[in-house]
């Protein structure tokens, strides 16, 4: 069975964001002893204050694109079994 075409090209394009923000979280010990880290940059993911979007470091996502690379995770695992 395979993933179609649309599936892999909507998670490819919302996954670098997850990537990113995930990469963040992982090293900011290191981002953090390297003084990388602005005073004002959180260091834990936080909501925004618009309330869409979560934040660690400088890396931001939105939760929409969250949400669809979860849904389009759920339906490619969904065509796997």
């Amino acid at each position: 069975m395979s993933i179609s075409k649309e599936h892999r090209k909507l998670v490819d394009k919302k996954s670098k964001y997850l990537v990113d923000c995930r990469d963040a979280m992982e090293h900011m010990d290191e981002r953090i002893g390297q003084d990388r880290i602005g005073q004002q940059t959180p260091i834990t993911l936080k909501l925004t204050g618009d309330d869409d979007t979560i934040q660690i470091g400088n890396e931001k996502v939105k939760l929409e694109d969250l949400a669809g690379a979860i849904e389009s995770l759920h339906e490619i695992g969904a065509q796997l079994i």
